[in-house]
């Protein structure tokens, strides 16, 4: 399995308006994985993506620097995988999540968003309808950081 890093690229990151939020994008389809970085990149957003889960769930767990977003498609999630969520949204109250819809959950998956508070993106959506869900996500999390900060 190849090692998943949240190092940018130095093109990128020069070009980048959203150069401090960065978003990894889980998917296992991966035309979906694709489609999502190509949509993000396009708007400035430094994205790593994988269709392995526990690669991902590894990375947000070691990392220093933690990415701001994962958008994670946990439809097809194994035996597992959604007690790595609930560790890393307790470990990582940093990083929110955004949850893509294309089937149902298990159950686990859906205690996870009530407790959390998860948004949840119905699959099939417009790149509009991301990058809305997205800028939202962030732009809530950039509040709370000023207002910490005493902005």
């Amino acid at each position: 399995a190849a090692q998943l890093s949240l190092r940018r690229s130095a093109k990128h990151h020069e070009q980048s308006y959203h150069g401090h939020q960065h978003i990894v994008v889980l998917d296992q389809d991966r035309g979906v994985r694709q489609l999502l970085s190509d949509v993000l990149t396009r708007h400035s957003y430094p994205v790593t993506a994988s269709g392995e889960p526990s690669e991902v769930f590894q990375l947000l767990r070691t990392t220093p620097e933690p990415p701001n977003l994962l958008i994670a498609d946990m439809g097809g999630a194994q035996a597992g995988d959604a007690e790595k969520l609930r560790a890393i949204l307790t470990e990582r109250p940093e990083v929110k999540v955004l949850l893509l819809a294309g089937q149902s959950f298990q159950s686990e998956i859906l205690e996870i968003l009530g407790e959390h508070s998860i948004p949840v993106l119905s699959k099939p959506f417009s790149p509009e309808a991301l990058l809305v869900a997205v800028r939202s996500i962030l732009e809530i999390l950039s509040r709370r950081r000023a207002n910490a900060r005493g902005w």
